[in-house]
């Protein structure tokens, strides 16, 4: 009989294209996991039973990466041990609606430099607690409070990103969500993802160089 599940997970892994980090997605691979993969859960991961979830949490604490998205919150924030990874969160669900992200903080990797909203339509599984130590990225406005879409946080000696967008297929398929996803597998990846400033020299501009190289030097990683 075909699995969908797994053929479900292979279509995702496809769109969701990271170039040099092997993502996994499929909890039979938990036990086989190395230091160069990221773990991606979403719904369509399904039950994780008690030796895929301490093969996949011993990864992370030993510096492995761990993105969720979606509905993989709600899901297994409640399991012991991935409970633990994901921290202490709690959240409810919403209809399916119209929901503006916005970056909470433009000093992080994943969201330097991203556009600094945009809008998803789907059924949300908003937070109104998490972890302490967690790192608001995401956020969005709820009945006029405002509450986390997306956080990260260490765990161990490795690390999670966390968002509960991606749902919908719509969603996954939007060029800011995959961007998000792609520099958030970098960065659980342990990747250097200090910036660096360039060095720029301006050569035969004459009088004009100076004003260039004043404009150059408010770009931001060009000063």
């Amino acid at each position: 009989m075909e699995d969908t599940s797994l053929n479900a997970n292979l279509e995702f892994l496809i769109m969701f294209h990271v170039q040099d980090i092997p993502v996994v997605t499929i909890p039979e691979m938990f036990t086989h996991l190395t230091t160069h993969d990221v773990v991606l859960l979403d719904g369509k991961t399904g039950q994780i039973n008690i030796e895929q979830e301490e093969a996949l949490c011993a990864f992370v604490e030993h510096g492995g990466g761990l993105v969720c998205i979606g509905d993989a919150a709600e899901a297994y924030h409640e399991y012991e041990l991935l409970g633990e990874v994901l921290g202490d969160i709690h959240g409810f669900c919403t209809p399916r609606c119209e929901v503006i992200a916005r970056v909470a903080t433009n000093d992080h990797y994943i969201t330097r430099r991203v556009d600094p909203s945009f809008v998803v339509l789907e059924g949300i599984y908003l937070l109104d607690v998490i972890p302490q130590d967690a790192q608001v990225l995401w956020r969005t406005s709820w009945h006029y409070t405002s509450l986390t879409l997306a956080y990260t946080r260490n765990h161990g000696r490795g690390r999670v990103f966390c968002t509960t967008l991606g749902s919908a297929p719509e969603t996954q398929t939007n060029p800011t969500f995959q961007q998000m996803l792609g520099r958030a597998a970098h960065y659980v990846a342990g990747m250097d993802v200090q910036e660096t400033p360039a060095r720029v020299a301006m050569i035969g501009y004459g009088v004009i160089g100076f004003e260039h190289g004043t404009a150059i030097s408010t770009v931001p990683g060009l000063e």
